[in-house]
C-alpha cells in the first residue's frame, strides 16, 4: 500500500481514528481508575493491554486488512493484464511489445489500448482515499449505537421516513418487544464475587468483599 501523504484525507483519517479511540477508552472505563471492585478491577489490571490494542493492534489490523484488499486487487489486475497481453500477441504478434510496453506503431489499436488501460490501473493501484477514514467512522458508529454515558443499550435510530424497528413478529395476536430485548446484564456484587485470570507469568485472583444485596 502506498504511503499516505499528509493532507485533507490524512486529517480525516486522524480525526475518525481518534474519535473511535476515545469512544473505546470510554467504553472500557478508562475514566474509572479509582474504582477497585468487580469488573472495574479487571479493567484496571488489563488497562495497559487494552491501551496497546486501542493505540496499536486496532490500527495494525485495519492497515493489514487494507493491504490485503490492495494485494487481492493487484493479483486480479495482473491476471487480467496477462490475459490482455496474450490477446494482443495473438492479434498483432510478439513484436507488438517493447518489453512490457506496447510498441509505438500499435498504440492506437483497440486491443493495445485495453492493455495500456489495465497496465495503468495496476501502476496506480492503491486504496481509495475515503476507504480508511470510512472504516474508522463505521466502527465508531457501530459501537456508539450500543453505548452511552457508561451504559450499554440500543439507541433508537430515526430515518428520514421515521421508520420503526424491525420486530421478529410471527403472527401472534399479542407480542411484547422492547429496544434492548435479548440483552442481559448481571450484578457483579451478587454473582461474580471472585475472578481469576493469567497475565504474563502471574495468576491473579480477586475476591470482592462487597456483601451481597438482599
Amino acid at each position: 500500500m502506498s504511503e499516505r501523504v499528509d493532507g485533507p484525507e490524512s486529517t480525516t483519517v486522524t480525526e475518525n481514528q481518534e474519535q473511535l479511540q476515545e469512544l473505546l477508552r470510554d467504553l472500557f472505563q478508562f475514566g474509572a481508575e479509582d474504582l477497585d471492585f468487580g469488573i472495574y478491577r479487571i479493567l484496571n489490571q488489563r488497562r495497559d493491554i487494552i491501551e496497546d490494542f486501542i493505540e496499536k493492534d486496532l490500527l495494525d489490523t485495519v492497515h493489514d486488512a487494507l493491504g490485503q484488499i490492495v494485494e487481492q486487487e493487484r493479483q486480479e489486475l495482473e491476471q487480467e493484464l496477462n490475459e490482455v497481453r496474450e490477446e494482443v500477441e495473438g492479434l498483432l504478434g510478439e513484436d507488438a511489445f517493447d518489453g512490457d510496453d506496447i510498441s509505438e506503431q500499435y498504440r492506437d489499436t483497440p486491443v493495445a489500448e485495453d492493455y495500456i488501460e489495465v497496465k495503468e490501473q495496476l501502476e496506480r493501484l492503491e486504496v481509495a482515499e475515503e476507504t480508511e477514514p470510512g472504516i474508522f467512522n463505521d466502527l465508531y458508529r457501530f459501537f456508539s449505537r450500543f453505548y452511552d454515558r457508561g451504559d450499554f443499550h440500543v439507541k433508537r435510530r430515526f430515518s428520514s421516513q421515521d421508520s420503526k424497528y424491525m420486530v421478529p413478529y410471527n403472527g401472534e395476536e399479542v407480542f411484547f418487544h422492547w429496544a434492548n430485548r435479548n440483552q442481559y446484564y448481571v450484578k457483579t456484587s451478587e454473582h461474580f464475587t471472585a475472578y481469576r485470570f493469567d497475565t504474563h507469568s502471574y495468576s491473579v485472583n480477586t475476591v470482592s468483599n462487597t456483601p451481597p444485596m438482599p
